[in-house]
């Protein structure tokens, strides 16, 4: 499965510079996280849900978008926190990362339409621990704590 993973990724985000916003949403001293299959690797990654602007998309409007799509879960798009890229060749983003608030919804493992059903990146949505290393990487954790989120 891995492999099916990592050639999806290619077909869409492969060969271009792709902007991604990602969503910092801290409640209780947890984090809520999405974990990816293998994009780059057979390796599962945890990363704050978010994903790619689409052209003359805002990317509050995207933010809020990618957050529903993975999460099941509305929020507000607050203060702009941090700027991370990704460098993986042939696979390059520029990630922008803002503070969010849940604001309804209920929590729910989504899907990504880009890909087809049985390719399907995303596995698991869950509150993790901030503090929790196996799941927030130093980082992530750094730059949180930078920011005073």
């Amino acid at each position: 499965m891995p492999i099916k993973t990592q050639e999806a990724a290619l077909k869409f985000y492969g060969h271009q510079i792709r902007v991604r916003v990602c969503g910092v949403c801290i409640e209780n001293e947890q984090i809520l996280l999405v974990c990816h299959k293998g994009i780059v690797n057979d390796n599962d990654v945890w990363l704050p849900p978010g994903g790619g602007v689409e052209d003359g998309e805002q990317l509050p409007i995207a933010l809020a978008r990618e957050f529903l799509e993975e999460t099941g879960l509305e929020i507000s798009v607050g203060r702009f926190l941090f700027v991370s890229e990704f460098i993986h060749y042939p696979l390059h983003g520029v990630e922008l990362y803002f503070e969010v608030k849940v604001v309804s919804g209920a929590l729910k493992t989504g899907h990504d339409p880009e890909a087809d059903h049985h390719i399907q990146v995303i596995k698991e949505v869950k509150w993790v621990p901030v503090k929790n290393r196996e799941f927030v990487s130093e980082e992530l954790y750094r730059k949180i704590n930078n920011q005073g989120v």
